[in-house]
């Protein structure tokens, strides 16, 4: 007999089914989370967990660290005029140095 399906969030799962989770992932699930795509062109992350006759399809947050804008360095191109006043200014330090 095949396994009844079934998709549910973590937070609406039975007490029983959350600890079959803890024992099948001891060490947290976050490294056997999958996407999940859905027809609509949307998503969702998911766990797997069978527990009984039902398999579990659960759904789980997932935290996705962006990193601000203002943590990216721009860098100038060949034309920057800055650029060409840093190369001046480092080879005017150089022979002062020589």
């Amino acid at each position: 007999m095949e396994k009844k399906k079934v998709i549910k969030s973590i937070d609406n799962l039975p007490p029983e089914v959350l600890n079959a989770i803890n024992i099948k992932y001891p060490d947290g699930y976050i490294n056997h989370v999958f996407k999940v795509s859905m027809p609509n062109n949307s998503f969702f992350h998911a766990i797997t967990i069978d527990w009984g006759e039902i398999s579990y399809l659960v759904k789980v947050p997932v935290k996705i660290d962006k990193p601000p804008a203002n943590d990216f360095e721009i860098l100038p191109s060949e034309n920057d005029e800055r650029m060409v006043k840093e190369d001046d200014e480092i080879k005017e330090t150089e022979e002062e140095i020589e």
